[in-house]
Order: structure tokens, then C-alpha cells, then sequence
């Protein structure tokens, strides 16, 4: 135990570790560091970060340092500047969605007729890709897509009328439009609508004949007696 400790106390030992401390203790005082350099922001600490750039309502980017404590360990930040010609870069701001519509005639007529079948065929797009829902109204009557689907059809009956169509994004924004269709009454439906109507009149002939028949009986057997 004797020897260790004579070891360790060794002069030439004790001399070296001295002189290691000395160095470590007056290297900083040496040699201070540049205060007049204009040092990025970014290389201090992350609290010096949030108080410049709160204190001088500067964006994070734009904040330099202009003079750091040379006595300070870590570094702290005497004073800093905001740069005029600097600007931060923002987030893009948030786009609406976009719908748009197709009226889909299987057989064209004139003057925007359609002969055929028609259908308004709906289609959305959301920038953000955020979720959509489609929907309007038919002449008043309201209709809706399914939720999330970003294209919709919907048949449209014989006749002429409005259409307002919108699109709703879960980003809170909207887009919306309108149109009109015109459609002829096609022949099978206009002979359905004879048909019933023939229907109507013969049934209402054999009734009456019916009763006819109940007001004449009487008189019939009464001539026979």
C-alpha cells in the first residue's frame, strides 16, 4: 500500500497532472471565441432556439447570433439578429377539392335531348387526398354517394330539371356546381302510359255496362210476366 501511494505522488506524476489541468482550465481564457462572426442560430442550444426566435417574433431560419459569452459553457447566445431579407419557408396552405360532372346519354337527339338513358356521372379529387363526400340534389330531391367514394353515378328519369352537385373534404373545404338535363320520354314508357290508360277506359266501359245491365233486368221481367 506504501509503494502505491509513493507511486502515484510521484513529483514527475504529480507535476504532469498539473499541467494537464492548467491547460484545460486556461485554453477558453486563451483563446475566446469570435464574437463578431456571424454565427447560425442553429449551432446553440435548443432552448437559446425557442427564446430568440419567440422573443423577436423571428422566423427560426432567419435568426442569427452576433455575439456569443465567451464564459459561458455551453453556449449562450448575448445578442442576435433577425435578417431582413430572410424569409421561412411556410407548409403550402391547404387546397379545396375539385368535382366536376358528365352527363352520360347513351342515344343523342336534337336540341340536347337525350333519347336514351342518362346518368350524371360525378367526379371528385381532393389535393390532400383527405376523404370526400359527394352529393346533390335531382329538381329538389337530394341524393348522396357513398362516403369516400371520389366518382358517383346517378340515373336520371325521363324529363327536364336542375342539378346541384357538391363535394365536402374532411379538410373542411367544399366545391360545388350545377347543370341541367333534358330527357324524352321514351316510346316503351309512353306505350305502358297508353296501355294503362286503355286499361283504364275499357274498365270503366265494362262497369258501366254492368250497371246498365242491373237497371234493364227488372224491366225484362216484368214484360215477361
Amino acid at each position: 500500500m506504501k509503494k502505491f501511494i509513493e507511486n502515484i505522488l510521484h513529483p514527475t506524476k504529480v507535476f504532469i497532472a498539473i499541467l494537464v489541468v492548467a491547460f484545460i482550465w486556461f485554453v477558453p481564457i486563451a483563446f475566446p471565441p469570435n464574437t463578431a462572426e456571424q454565427t447560425p442560430l442553429q449551432q446553440s442550444l435548443p432552448v437559446l432556439k425557442l427564446f430568440a426566435s419567440s422573443a423577436d417574433a423571428c422566423p427560426f431560419a432567419c435568426v442569427k447570433c452576433t455575439a456569443w459569452d465567451p464564459d459561458a459553457w455551453p453556449k449562450n447566445c448575448l445578442e442576435y439578429v433577425c435578417l431582413a431579407d430572410c424569409e421561412e419557408e411556410l407548409p403550402p396552405p391547404t387546397q379545396p377539392p375539385v368535382i366536376s360532372h358528365t352527363l352520360n346519354c347513351s342515344s343523342t337527339g336534337n336540341n340536347d335531348w337525350c333519347k336514351g338513358n342518362l346518368s350524371l356521372d360525378l367526379t371528385a379529387s381532393d389535393p390532400q387526398n383527405a376523404q370526400v363526400i359527394i352529393s346533390g340534389t335531382i329538381n329538389g330531391i337530394a341524393f348522396a354517394c357513398p362516403t369516400g367514394n371520389k366518382t358517383c353515378s346517378v340515373p336520371l328519369n325521363d324529363g327536364q330539371g336542375n342539378i346541384t352537385y357538391r363535394v365536402d373534404s374532411s379538410t373542411g373545404l367544399s366545391d360545388s356546381d350545377t347543370t341541367t338535363y333534358k330527357k324524352i320520354l321514351q316510346l316503351h314508357k309512353l306505350m305502358e302510359v297508353f296501355q294503362g290508360q286503355v286499361d283504364t277506359t275499357i274498365g270503366m266501359s265494362v262497369q258501366r255496362f254492368y250497371l246498365l245491365l242491373l237497371q234493364i233486368q227488372p224491366l225484362a221481367f216484368q214484360r215477361l210476366k
